[in-house]
């Protein structure tokens, strides 16, 4: 399956000059399938506002497709793919 990293950058706010004030880039693009996937591991915190970034975004362009996958997805679909990850 296709991938790309990083492709698109979605403006999410603007000044009163234009001026781009706020931005979100998901991690990858499955083109296939049309959809964006973000990637996040981190901190509650960092989800939150990873989530708020994506209701933005769907609000703005509601024909982007998105999905947030957290670190249990991530080591779900490893696991369903065959990697383990190292022993710490």
């Amino acid at each position: 399956m296709a991938w790309q990293y990083e492709p698109q950058t979605f403006p999410l706010e603007w000044d009163e000059a234009g001026r781009v004030t706020e931005a979100f880039t998901p991690d990858f693009y499955l083109p296939e399938e049309d959809l964006y996937i973000e990637l996040t591991t981190k901190q509650q915190r960092l989800i939150t506002e990873k989530h708020r970034k994506i209701r933005k975004l769907q609000a703005l362009h509601p024909d982007v497709r998105i999905k947030l996958l957290r670190r249990q997805d991530y080591l779900a679909l490893a696991r369903r793919f065959g990697w383990r990850p190292p022993e710490p």
